[in-house]
């Protein structure tokens, strides 16, 4: 027989999975689906520390437990995890989120020649490119995001939010260690990747972007990298 906090966990699953439970609802109370699923307390409440760890469920205390959707809380705490293990390295992280950056432009352009309106998130990034100081990293996470935002994928959305969030440490100590001419390349990658969105070059978004993390991992590394 399985453990007895597995049948509060499927429920919730399956409720979700039905549309009977949404984001920003509020689940049956411990006791509740004690007596529905014929469980004890011990295990309800194992049940749903177990979905709040998976980003599932947020307890907020004296109300009780609602459905969160928080998945990005879940794959950033694993990404974090994986790198302490040294499963991952840094480097394969930032490899990855290259890779992802690219992803990203390649969805705004292709929207974009869809037919689709531009995306308002597409404007503010282009005024925090042409006017942000480069070395302030919280203006730096915002005009990716804002990018992500502009794909119109809520997928890479999620994705992409853990891995900004796994990244925020090093970015800081990234942008505080370059120098001043670094930082105006840094600012001319954000710009080049702004114009090549609104030509819709998407080989100019690639090289932009190659110079943008190139920066990045040469402060994070201090091995030289060439631009291409």
């Amino acid at each position: 027989m399985g453990r007895e906090y597995e049948k509060a966990v499927d429920y919730v699953r399956r409720m979700i999975s039905s549309g009977s439970l949404n984001v920003g609802d509020r689940l049956p109370t411990e006791r509740e689906l004690s007596l529905e699923l014929d469980i004890s307390r011990n295990s309800t409440r194992e049940a749903m520390r177990m979905l709040e760890n998976m980003g599932i469920i947020v307890s907020r205390h004296g109300s009780g437990n609602y459905i969160s959707g928080n998945m990005e809380r879940t794959i950033s705490d694993m990404i974090h995890m994986m790198l302490a293990l040294k499963q991952v390295s840094r480097h394969d992280i930032c490899d990855f989120r290259r890779s992802m950056e690219k992803t990203v432009c390649h969805a705004v352009i292709d929207r974009l020649e869809a037919g689709s309106d531009k995306p308002d998130e597409l404007d503010m990034a282009a005024e925090l490119a042409y006017s942000m100081d480069c070395s302030d990293s919280e203006t730096d996470r915002r005009f990716h995001y804002l990018l992500v935002k502009a794909s119109g994928n809520a997928f890479i959305d999620i994705l992409m939010s853990a891995l900004i969030d796994v990244y925020r440490e090093w970015i800081d100590e990234a942008l505080e260690a370059i120098n001043g001419d670094d930082k105006l390349h840094l600012k001319k990658a954000h710009e080049d990747i702004i114009n090549a969105l609104h030509s819709r070059d998407k080989s100019a978004c690639d090289r932009a972007i190659d110079m943008h993390y190139n920066i990045n991992e040469q402060s994070l590394t201090g091995q030289l990298l060439s631009f291409k």
